[in-house]
């Protein structure tokens, strides 16, 4: 018997993008629909902190979509998060971007934890004002109803609305 060594594992019919934006290197993963809808709009869901989850929440959509013969919408799954493999770094990047930002501390942090720790509200504009309209436009995805979803520290952090207008958000915490 031989083992051989294919390469990593990678979710069919999905693009892995990577973006630098204000100096920071992002791995974006678009998961696109078996079929997609010929005549109408494709919902997007954002999927913050996609490490652990984004293939469970890709298969989900495909199956439950055709499970459904069509009663449930295609979707369009995109993955964001840091372009690491790094863990150290990964951890380093999710205490940073996956907490929430808290404007006026009392008492006064470190001075270290500016840089450790609260700039999820900086990190949600990323997929919202960068992200979202580039995936939107090339995929013919719905502006006007896109979902931001995470687990734990990215759930906490998407319960801000995906922008003025939009109709949906989910977190789970």
């Amino acid at each position: 018997m031989t083992w051989t060594n294919t390469g990593t594992w990678a979710i069919p019919d999905t693009a892995v993008h990577e973006l630098e934006h204000d100096g920071r290197r992002w791995r974006v993963t678009v998961a696109l629909p078996p079929i997609p809808p010929a005549d109408a709009l494709t919902l997007v869901v954002y999927v913050l902190d996609p490490y652990g989850t984004l293939g469970t929440a890709v298969q989900v959509a495909r199956i439950t979509h055709l499970l459904s013969q069509g009663a449930l919408p295609a979707l369009i799954v995109v993955g964001v998060g840091p372009a690491s493999d790094d863990l150290a770094e990964l951890n380093q990047q999710r205490m940073l971007d996956l907490t929430p930002s808290i404007p006026d501390p009392a008492p006064v942090p470190p001075a270290d934890a500016a840089r450790m720790f609260g700039r999820g509200d900086v990190f949600l504009r990323l997929p919202v004002d960068v992200i979202a309209p580039y995936v939107e436009s090339t995929h013919r995805g719905d502006p006007q109803d896109r979902t931001i979803a995470g687990g734990r520290w990215a759930g906490c952090s998407a319960r801000t609305p995906c922008s003025p207008g939009r109709r949906t958000f989910a977190a789970t915490c």
